[in-house]
């Protein structure tokens, strides 16, 4: 159950940012992030919005906010995928750390939840998939296994915007990419002792039940052997 902890008002400014975060931020991010600043005419954009210097006191030339407003704005920032590089908290915080840590190699690739692929069918074919949110970052270490990282490449298809998701959905996704990769760095057997398909997140309120989070972790075998296994056998010569 959802905690109604903000105000008709409150909801109304957070969602006035987010879109603004997402029609004017997000879009023009990646350009920003490549020459080092925005432009001026975002700052006048934001002075037009109101939300320019909301916390600086009033005698140094800001608005001398200190109420919900400018907490506000930095949480509807902060949460939106797309300011941060469009790669999200999952890849910043969980996926891009594991892979420095277990194979630096692939340490390379900007977005290893990409979640967009192209590959020969004959290298599909002969990978396991996981059926949920781990599928790109398996599909990543088990391609590299295969043909090396010279047989992998990566391109810049322009911007793809996700809807914004809560950060009980990102603890979700979260735990869906850690089982994949850790099903392949450590082996099913510790997968086998030590995961379930279920996370538990903490109560939304008080009085309320831990929430046990139902996470798609299971994995599908290579189509190869599936096919193998369907084929008749070869008629006696």
């Amino acid at each position: 159950m959802r905690r109604d902890v903000f105000t008709a008002e409150q909801e109304d400014f957070r969602s006035l940012i987010r879109d603004f975060v997402e029609r004017e931020i997000v879009p023009a991010y990646p350009e920003w992030e490549k020459a080092g600043e925005a432009p001026r005419s975002f700052f006048r954009q934001l002075g037009e919005l109101g939300v320019m210097g909301m916390s600086i006191p009033e005698k140094f030339g800001g608005a001398g906010v200190d109420d919900f407003r400018a907490a506000g704005v930095e949480v509807e920032i902060a949460t939106d995928d797309g300011t941060t590089g469009h790669h999200g908290f999952v890849t910043e915080l969980l996926a891009r750390p594991l892979l420095n840590l277990h194979a630096p190699e692939l340490a390379v690739f900007d977005q290893p939840l990409a979640g967009e692929v192209a590959a020969r069918r004959e290298l599909l074919l002969g990978l396991p998939f996981s059926v949920g949110y781990g599928v790109e970052i398996a599909m990543l270490i088990d391609a590299w296994r295969a043909v090396g990282l010279d047989g992998l490449a990566q391109v810049h298809l322009g911007v793809r915007q996700n809807a914004h998701q809560s950060l009980r959905e990102l603890s979700a996704m979260a735990y869906a990419v850690l089982v994949a990769a850790s099903t392949r760095l450590y082996g099913p057997e510790f997968i086998g002792a030590h995961v379930s398909g279920s996370i538990a997140l903490p109560p939304q309120g008080l009085g309320e039940p831990m929430e046990m989070r139902r996470v798609p972790i299971e994995e599908r075998p290579p189509l190869r052997g599936q096919f193998a296994s369907q084929c008749p056998p070869a008629a006696p010569g």
